[in-house]
């Protein structure tokens, strides 16, 4: 027992940070795959919105190996899930490279309708299943990661509590295993993070290129990166004016090179091969045809130029073409933006993130998350400086990110706050440990952090399986939050198949439809009879006949058309997921 005891005590680190890892996947998995747990059933969930567009573009990429859907995000996820696909030998689409390079329609949602469901009706699941499997991997092996270099940088604890933060919080294993880029695009920011802090803490050459390095990957993982890379560079030229007295300006210089070489490199050496054989002219055209309206007086020369100049600055060009569209889309008005029960006419509402990331974190993690930050101003106030560079620097880009958004008009949910929270997760965690003795209230820190980290365990495990679903108790539980905010808060398409289930279970209801679904979802679905799609608050229902809708075509009807679904049905409705409601008329 003895034995047992000492291995257990020398390998502690190992055990829980592999359990940990091991929920991580095992969590994600089952929920988005239909596995009981616990006595929970659950069904697969559906395609969501998102991802139409982003299994399409991975498979293209890699089957034509030349990019051409999707520009508006980038290329590393895609171009690894498409691997996988391409494997499968699966049906083609009818659109050609040739056919997608000379039109000036964005055919993404076509392709993807094609290639998942037209063109491979019976593989469709296993089309969905490897695409997001490879997610989940790549997600994984991330943590991995980041897991034992925080352990390196610093030391069990911090790596523990932060890997805590992460895996018992339900957005992020809500989106862990959908093909989308939020979910890496926090695990990414973290190892750019993690190495940066190596880079101010060691001063070297060898620190730099793997800030570059990780900046690079986080940089063609999502566009939003493109803060952090900012970021870094401004950080470690300011503080090390301060900090690094005994080495001459020179050396400051040279390392801010290797570092924006190196990211500069990992861009080029990503895009080049899906960029090498498109021809300079189709590039222009597809840029200029489809996309044009985000191009400036300023950006038009710089991408001509980059198209010209040689073949890697070509596979630039395609890099910063689709950093151009992202910021177009961030500055875009949008009308109809869903917050509290009232749909509004225009994005820039500075109220819509603070008020989703209140409501969307578990209470727990809400509480650590302001503990934390409690902490770091009493102890700046106290001018308690011992650990002031490894709290502030993940603090002040947590910071910078939140504010960015709020300005942002491009409110679509939780999921554009991820790198927030993985931040915040990063900043807990290291004030946490410098504080692990001391006492707020007389009680000790880290008496405060099991207590609420059991509390997020228990919100995380009872919210299973509908994580992309939840909202915290503030608002009444995932069930009762659906007027809070829509889109992929809520309801993004998960849960067709559920319902569909539900109507093969009753087949003596009539039932119609009244659901929000990208092209060819849901007469995947449901049939290709248009009687069966119908507006619910229309009332052209025949008496008896049920109707199910999902909860954005309802919020979004009572939104604009100040109309109540209590108005029509006198009977309360079927739920059957927190998304679906089943109306009997």
């Amino acid at each position: 027992m003895n034995k047992l005891f000492n291995v257990l005590k020398k390998n502690y680190f190992l055990i829980i940070a592999g359990l940990l890892i091991f929920l991580f996947f095992s969590l994600t998995f089952m929920s988005t795959n239909g596995i009981h747990f616990l006595g929970i059933n659950t069904t697969t969930e559906s395609i969501t919105y998102d991802e139409m567009a982003h299994i399409a573009s991975s498979y293209q990429y890699d089957h034509d190996m030349r990019m051409v859907l999707n520009p508006e995000h980038p290329i590393l996820i895609k171009t690894l899930v498409g691997i996988p696909l391409n494997l499968i030998n699966i049906n083609p689409t009818k659109f050609t490279y040739k056919s997608l390079i000379s039109s000036n329609n964005d055919f993404q949602w076509d392709y993807a309708n094609d290639l998942i469901f037209k063109n491979n009706p019976t593989r469709s699941e296993e089309i969905i299943f490897t695409a997001r499997l490879s997610v989940l991997l790549i997600n994984t092996s991330l943590l991995i990661i980041i897991c034992f270099l925080a352990y390196k940088l610093f030391n069990k604890k911090v790596s523990l509590i932060m890997l805590s933060l992460l895996v018992f919080n339900p957005n992020v294993l809500a989106h862990a295993s959908l093909v989308t880029f939020d979910v890496p695009s926090l695990l990414t920011t973290l190892l750019a993070l993690l190495c940066f802090y190596g880079l101010l803490k060691n001063n070297n050459a060898k620190w730099a290129a793997y800030s570059g390095l990780a900046a690079g990957i986080a940089s063609i993982t999502k566009y939003s990166s493109v803060v952090l890379i900012v970021f870094i560079f401004i950080f470690y030229l300011v503080y090390s004016l301060i900090h690094f007295k005994n080495h001459d300006f020179m050396h400051k210089i040279r390392m801010l090179l290797i570092y924006s070489s190196t990211m500069m490199l990992v861009i080029v050496a990503v895009y080049l091969p899906f960029t090498y054989g498109i021809a300079k002219s189709d590039e222009h055209y597809q840029i200029y045809n489809i996309w044009y309206g985000h191009l400036s007086l300023f950006s038009k020369p710089l991408i001509d130029f980059l198209l010209s100049f040689s073949i890697p600055t070509k596979a630039l060009a395609v890099w910063i073409d689709g950093l151009f569209i992202t910021n177009m889309e961030v500055g875009i008005n949008r009308s109809g933006v869903f917050l509290l029960g009232h749909s509004y006419d225009t994005g820039f509402l500075l109220q819509y993130f603070p008020i989703v990331f209140l409501t969307k974190n578990t209470i727990g993690e809400l509480i650590l998350f302001l503990t934390g930050i409690w902490l770091f101003i009493r102890l700046t106030f106290k001018k308690h400086a011992d650990n002031f560079v490894e709290e502030s620097f993940a603090l002040i880009y947590a910071f910078i990110y939140f504010c960015l958004a709020l300005y942002s008009k491009l409110k679509l949910g939780v999921r554009h706050l991820l790198p927030l929270e993985g931040t915040l997760s990063l900043f807990v965690a290291l004030i946490l440990n410098n504080n692990w003795t001391k006492k707020i209230f007389k009680i000790k820190v880290s008496t405060i952090f099991y207590v609420l980290i059991i509390l997020s365990i228990t919100s995380t495990i009872t919210a299973y399986p509908h994580y992309l679903s939840y909202y915290n108790e503030t608002v009444g539980g995932s069930y009762n939050a659906y007027n809070v905010a829509e889109d992929s808060n809520y309801d993004w398409g998960q849960d067709y198949i559920t319902l569909k289930n539900w109507q093969d279970a009753n087949p003596d209801k009539q039932l119609y439809f009244d659901i929000f679904a990208a092209v060819g979802v849901r007469e995947a679905y449901f049939g290709n009879d248009p009687s069966r799609f119908v507006v619910w608050y229309k009332n052209n229902l025949p008496s008896g006949s049920f109707i199910a809708v999902d909860s954005a075509n309802i919020t979004s009807a009572q939104a604009t058309r100040h109309f109540s679904y209590k108005q029509i049905f006198n009977k309360a409705p079927i739920r059957i997921t927190p998304s679906i409601f089943i109306f009997e008329k």
